[in-house]
């Protein structure tokens, strides 16, 4: 049994002991929790001492209970270590597996990903481990976005069955690397000073799309990366009110958004983009997040993007942060296909 301690903005991680049983019992021992874990539903606190009392000898595996700091309450569990070959029934070499387990009122909530990142972290600063697995039942489509925002992706499809061989499922199976280049930065409220930076930032970053599908300034003037401008940007600003944000790395800006308002308790994500050496970072995942939250706090339900249709990477990124397809129109002045997408918040 080992000794860490690792902390996160919201929870502490921390070895479990036998005197967690009650705590631990409240969502092993729940059917809804259970039905997608390859571990049974526990029938008693007893039950789960046995268990407690087992990890005591664990030294391969590093299991972690998961403690809201806000009210000191265990609210999960979750593991890391060596990964097996399900064949072999030997250790992968240099790859690690991570798990996770929460009570089901805190589902939803990012407590599963902030943890989840916790451990990874942890496996390599501590281990030196760069890549990791994890899986989970096809069925269970949250789970996978927890996995996705760890930075893993989709390999292949496999199958697990239940500890006591009563269910086969079918799973998904995703493997990473460790992202340690992921920039800290700051989102920032831009205002007019920042308006001709901002533009340079769109302009460059809707390029390289630009480039990628063969739009230039004659047949697609109105796409993005031409027609962008410091007039159009100070409108969007000053008359139609728009909130623009940045994302600042090193005194620069690298990163872009802003949003429309629209009826209904709508708005509209316009202009994600981050510089082309700036990507693969975190930085657009960070931008969209802020963009979501900044429209829940302006009272938005639903927060609606277009996109270049024939961008299929693009798509299933947004996807993976949340956003439904929805619908596409082929407009004459457009040498593409305009892509909708939408997320209820």
């Amino acid at each position: 049994m080992h000794n860490y301690i690792l902390e996160t903005d919201r929870l502490i991680l921390r070895p479990l002991i036998v005197e967690d049983a009650e705590a631990v019992f409240a969502w092993v021992g729940d059917e809804d929790v259970a039905r997608y874990m390859v571990y049974n539903t526990y029938e008693s606190v007893e039950q789960v001492k046995g268990w407690l009392e087992y990890l005591k000898q664990e030294d391969e595996e590093y299991h972690f209970g998961f403690v809201r700091k806000e009210d000191n309450m265990l609210i999960g569990a979750g593991s890391i270590g060596p990964t097996m070959n399900i064949e072999t029934n030997e250790k992968r070499d240099g790859f690690w597996g991570f798990g996770y387990n929460l009570r089901k009122d805190c589902w939803g909530k990012g407590y599963a990903t902030e943890a989840a990142k916790a451990m990874i972290k942890f496996a390599h600063e501590k281990f030196g481990i760069n890549n990791f697995t994890c899986s989970h039942a096809v069925e269970n489509k949250s789970s996978g976005r927890v996995i996705e925002k760890c930075g893993l992706h989709f390999v292949k499809y496999g199958e697990y069955t239940k500890l006591d061989g009563t269910c086969k499922r079918r799973s998904m199976e995703y493997e990473g690397e460790y992202l340690d280049s992921v920039i800290e930065g700051k989102i920032k409220k831009i205002g007019e000073k920042e308006i001709p930076e901002c533009v340079s930032v769109i302009r460059k970053s809707f390029k390289t799309v630009a480039d990628q599908f063969g739009f230039t300034q004659e047949n697609a003037p109105r796409f993005t990366a031409f027609a962008t401008t410091e007039g159009r940007l100070l409108w969007q600003l000053n008359e139609e009110h728009r909130p623009m944000h940045a994302f600042f790395y090193d005194g620069k800006i690298v990163g872009y958004y802003s949003l429309f308002l629209q009826e209904n308790n709508e708005c509209e994500l316009n202009n994600v983009c981050v510089l082309p050496e700036n990507r693969h970072q975190g930085i657009g995942e960070k931008l969209v997040a802020h963009a979501i939250e900044s429209a829940r706090n302006l009272g938005c339900k639903k927060i609606n993007i277009g996109i270049v249709e024939e961008n299929t990477v693009l798509r299933k990124w947004y996807e993976e942060l949340g956003f439904i397809h929805i619908g596409e129109k082929k407009f004459d002045f457009f040498p593409f296909t305009c892509g909708y997408m939408e997320q209820k918040i």
